[in-house]
């Protein structure tokens, strides 16, 4: 059996849904773009005073561009607010970290 957990779970350094229980208000430290195993580029987030990364699915994406502008560049120093959410997905309902 292979756990999601395992896979993508917080001890890879990287936030998941069993990391924020509630909404938790973070400062944007910088970012770097990562090819992940499926050839897909994301930004990922380094925040203030954490040592996990936050990987942003393109929902979360646009959300901060929408707020702060599209050049990531100018992220630097913003304030981000994120969510647990639960969406439903093919009939599923999935886990989620959401911006606000």
């Amino acid at each position: 059996m292979v756990s999601v957990e395992m896979v993508y779970g917080s001890e890879l350094g990287y936030f998941n849904t069993s990391d924020i229980v509630k909404p938790a208000k973070y400062t944007i430290m910088g970012y770097y773009i990562m090819t992940f195993g499926d050839d897909k580029r994301k930004v990922v987030l380094v925040l203030k005073d954490e040592k996990k990364r936050f990987v942003l699915n393109k929902t979360n994406a646009f959300k901060i561009a929408s707020k702060y502008g599209q050049d990531a560049n100018a992220w630097t120093g913003k304030e981000i607010v994120i969510e647990p959410a639960t969406i439903t997905f093919n009939g599923k309902e999935i886990k989620m970290l959401s911006v606000i």
